[in-house]
């Protein structure tokens, strides 16, 4: 085996174990880029350059991004970057080309919210003998009636060496005179590396892989940037031979391949690199479904996905789409569409290749009747089953709309070798009443005997469609179900106490400290927690899981970042031993996220909860900024409200004295999109005096009954996946001793 192979495996070998460092040493080795951004006509143009310092002769890397900072996209947008005096044109990458001096990018569309940064690189010439500024101030990017002109952006050069003196040899004396010493002007010449090959010369958009770039005058240890994109675990073979890890999310196209070493100097190789296009890929959207009367705040999870990336609903593409990370988007559900069931489609920007999750959204109507479930109501009693237990399969059915009080039938399968599904029992919900949302738990017993790993589980509601229902698409579920080997620990820990900033009311902040008491009495100690965030979804009227951690190190305090939107919050959670059983109780706390501002969109509410003693008083107020936001304010059983429905800007508030004790509802209505401050203030002391201050206006006609009853809560069961399994110690043998 070549020396050259033992240092691959090695590098392969060692490379999980020093990802994080490697990275970390690659952002503190790389430079830092002075930015100067301008936003003009609702274009942004920023503009990065590297290295600074630049020496003389050295190859100057530019970097310009410009993003569309308005609510509707922007077509044929045009960047030019005039060639600063002192430089001679190297490359530009992502379609640029030189024209009379200029740099030009042509025909860019923007949809709203999106960005496209472009690379191109010049030599700096000139500053041979002194040290100067290299100025580059003639860019722009420009649509019609559209014009964002750029800051300058200033590098210091660094001039070569100055001119040494070489004298002469000094003849012996002599009675002639002696020569005289003559300059000799040199100037050293910093050699830069030159780039010949990269193997392999190209790779997918959605995985990291590994790359050997070839070449001569490699210095250990080298950058490697493919574009702009700094190359992180960059290993020094030999002089001619360097090993990269090219990452994951790179820009479809091609991409100049770049080394410069640790004196500065860079080689290249224009468009060595290919980026191929291998599509986002949708995985799932929550909530599934919604009234399609008002807009519907949506999160699609994914791989892939990229900033700008486009999702359609049917053929309705989603609006205020915005890129969270490759995983996921958020965005809003159009008003309008016909009540169905419909495919969700994603496609990155530029990609010739889209994503459909067939079947994936509901559009239900007020006026209608609907019975549905969603993944997670698909439960089971223990969570932790083992092989051979006998267990229940539990569903909560859902029901949204309807006349008059109705029984629904639901049936459970599980699948079989051949793909076939067996049914395995059905019962009869109670009687479900009309609603805007109503929740039934129905469940069956499950005998596992035989199943070993896993097993498909289907529920069906209504599985004879003896309900009339406006959507049926959404009636059914599944879930993989995973069985654990018997154990000699099967008793569940116990969450004791659960508490959010230490049970505060409210936070400002998205952080918020989770304090978390569990135990266990099986001997296996609690070793993993799983928690879930959610939200009110007012298109949906169901409390959504906007936030999972999966099943992470128990730990007390933990931070929790809540999603983005303000409103009250409940989190749940369920705590692990190391046999892997799970808590059976779910345990959730509740804490109002209210920011400095908030925005909803026409026709959404916004719900927060406060608990009100009786005799307390409770001020609420609403400052609308933009728009018309109205204020309701419900008692704990709905029965009653405090109204306050200001026209347009007009401050919005509501001071009432509570007639009984329990949780307050208090809702900000989308009149119209609008962004707000709200101001929540409950006086412990009992406020006889208080009188109760609400404002109607005229041209309204106020709501009649709370988005969801005051009292309603998540659902305590849930589907959980498989709690992990630490790895439990052996048995320890001692020496056997005698006297």
């Amino acid at each position: 085996m070549s020396h050259r192979k033992h240092v691959r495996i090695l590098f392969v070998v060692i490379i999980p174990l020093l990802w994080l460092v490697g990275t970390l040493w690659t952002l503190a080795a790389s430079p830092t880029p002075a930015m100067q951004a301008n936003v003009t006509d609702g274009l942004e143009i920023a503009k990065s350059a590297w290295p600074d310092p630049v020496t003389s002769g050295q190859l100057l890397t530019y970097t310009i991004s410009v993003y569309n900072r308005t609510d509707s996209q922007i077509d044929g947008v045009t960047i030019t970057d005039t060639l600063p005096v002192s430089s001679s044109y190297a490359y530009a990458e992502s379609g640029g080309e030189l024209t009379d001096g200029q740099v030009r990018w042509s025909g860019q569309n923007l949809a709203a919210g999106e960005g496209i940064t472009l690379t191109f690189a010049v030599t700096v010439t000139g500053f041979a003998e002194i040290d100067g500024e290299f100025v580059n101030s003639d860019y722009a990017a420009s649509a019609t009636d559209r014009f964002a002109p750029g800051y300058p952006v200033t590098i210091t050069v660094l001039a070569l060496a100055s001119p040494t003196v070489t004298p002469t040899a000094t003849p012996s004396s002599t009675s002639t005179p002696s020569a005289t010493p003559t300059a000799t002007a040199t100037t050293p010449s910093v050699q830069p590396p030159t780039v010949t090959a990269i193997e392999p010369s190209s790779g997918p958009d959605n995985t990291a892989q590994f790359v050997t770039i070839r070449g001569s005058g490699f210095v250990a240890t080298p950058t490697v940037f493919l574009g702009a994109v700094a190359l992180s675990n960059v290993s020094w073979v030999n002089a001619s031979e360097l090993l990269a890890l090219a990452p994951a999310g790179l820009a479809v196209g091609k991409h100049t391949v770049q080394v410069c070493n640790p004196d500065g100097g860079c080689g290249f190789l224009p468009d060595g690199y290919e980026v191929l296009d291998t599509g986002a890929v949708g995985q799932r959207i929550v909530p599934s479904q919604g009234y399609n009367d008002v807009p519907n705040d949506v999160t699609i999870y994914g791989a892939n996905l990229k900033a700008g990336a486009q999702v359609t609903v049917g053929s309705a593409p989603l609006s205020n789409l915005t890129w969270v990370n490759s995983t996921q988007m958020r965005g809003v559900v159009p008003v309008g569409l016909a009540p169905g069931t419909y495919d969700v489609t994603v496609q990155n920007p530029g990609s010739a290749i889209s994503h459909t999750l067939p079947a994936a959204y509901s559009a239900l109507t007020p006026a209608g009747d609907d019975f549905f479930a969603f993944a997670d109501d698909l439960w089971t009693s223990p969570p932790t089953i083992r092989q051979g237990d006998t267990v229940l399969l539990g569903l909560n059915v859902h029901r949204q709309g309807g006349k008059t009080t109705l029984q629904a039938t639901v049936a459970f399968l599980q699948k079989q070798a051949d793909g076939s599904w067996q049914e395995l029992k059905r019962v009869l919900t109670s009687p479900i009443a009309p609603g805007p949302d109503t929740v039934e738990a129905v469940f069956v017993e499950w005998e596992t005997t035989g199943i070993t790993d896993t097993a498909s589980i289907r529920a069906v509601i209504d599985p004879d469609n003896q309900i009339a229902e406006n959507v049926e698409g959404n009636n059914a579920v599944e879930r993989e179900i995973v069985l654990l080997p018997p154990a000699g620990d099967e008793e569940p820990p116990t969450v004791t106490a659960l508490l959010a900033n230490g049970g505060d009311a409210e936070t400002t902040q998205p952080q918020v400290v989770v304090t978390l008491l569990a135990s266990d009495t099986g001997g296996s100690t609690v070793t993993s927690m799983y928690l879930v965030e959610r939200e009110f979804n007012p298109a949906a009227r169901q409390w959504v899981a906007v936030q999972t951690t999966g099943w992470i190190d128990y730990q007390s305090p933990y931070t929790l970042t809540l999603t983005s939107r303000g409103g009250v919050r409940y989190i749940q959670a369920w705590v692990g031993d190391g046999a892997g059983n799970i808590s059976e109780a779910t345990i959730k706390t509740r804490i109002d996220y209210n920011p400095a501002s908030d925005s909803v969109l026409a026709g959404q509410v916004r719900v927060y909860r406060r608990t009100v003693a009786a005799g307390q008083s409770l001020q609420v107020s609403v400052e609308t900024l933009s728009g018309d936001a109205d204020l309701y304010v419900w008692q704990p059983d709905g029965n009653r409200s405090w109204v306050s429905n200001n026209d347009g800007l007009a401050l919005d508030e509501v001071t009432l004295l509570a007639p009984q004790s329990g949780d307050y509802q208090i809702e900000v209505f989308g009149y119209q999109t609008s962004q707000y401050r709200l101001s929540v203030v409950v006086n412990t002391q009992r406020s006889a005096g208080v009188r109760d201050v609400s404002h109607l206006s005229a041209n309204k006609t106020p709501r009649t009954q709370p988005i969801v009853s005051p009292a309603n809560a998540p659902e305590g069961n849930s589907a959980l996946p498989v709690a992990p399994v630490a790895a439990m110690p052996g048995p320890v043998y001692l020496p056997l001793l005698s006297r």
